[in-house]
């Protein structure tokens, strides 16, 4: 897609919020890259990034206001990246998100992937003995920890409920998502979504499979 958009003269933003800290595309491949602090960065909400590659035309800014430099002129700076920095910055966010890369580059992006890969796959394997719908396309490769997934006679509200009761925070719905699940066919409740992060242990797949168990029974 890309390449294509290129070949045309156009400019490619691609969104990495639910995949930057596990994959993050090379800079050679886009022109805009966008991404949040509180995924897969391990920060806390308030705090997204823009990168803009090197002898990529500027983009205009749409918030403007004070940024505490340059306050003697009434315009917004013309430097980077003060220009896109209007207000007072989410500094805690911002703090967070910076521990978090640090800490990711201590215990090493290959581990985590392989932690988070191997406990997706965990559960994928138990919800294929349930009468479970399972939504996407899972491969060892590229697994970013995420399973979408309905128990066939429940509604994902239903489901996640009993979840909710018992411990876990799942999300149901439409994830922000509605044509993808238009598509689907999921519409209007959705799924039931589960997002693993390095913190999730394997007895926690467990436990969760065992109170599916239940509820499809």
């Amino acid at each position: 897609i890309i390449q294509t958009a290129h070949s045309f003269g156009g400019k490619v933003l691609v969104d990495a919020a639910q995949t930057a800290g596990l994959y993050t595309p090379e800079i050679e491949d886009y022109d805009y890259l966008a991404f949040s602090s509180h995924k897969g960065l391990y920060g806390i909400p308030g705090a997204g990034v823009l990168v803009i590659k090197e002898n990529t035309p500027d983009l205009k800014p749409f918030v403007f206001g004070g940024t505490g430099f340059k306050s003697e002129e009434t315009e917004m700076p013309a430097t980077l990246p003060e220009k896109y920095e209007a207000g007072t910055q989410p500094l805690p966010a911002i703090i967070s998100m910076n521990a978090g890369i640090n800490w990711l580059n201590k215990i090493g992006l290959q581990t985590i992937k392989e932690k988070i890969s191997s406990l997706t796959h965990h559960l994928l394997e138990g919800l294929s003995s349930l009468n479970a719908q399972i939504l996407g396309h899972h491969s060892k490769i590229g697994n970013i920890g995420i399973v979408s997934f309905n128990l066939l006679g429940l509604t994902p509200q239903e489901v996640n409920k009993v979840l909710d009761e018992e411990g876990f925070c799942v999300r149901s719905g439409l994830h922000c998502s509605p044509l993808a699940h238009e598509t689907l066919g999921t519409i209007p409740n959705g799924t039931v979504r589960v997002s693993f992060s390095y913190f999730n242990e394997k007895q926690e797949v467990d436990r969760l499979l065992d109170v599916l168990k239940k509820i499809a029974s």
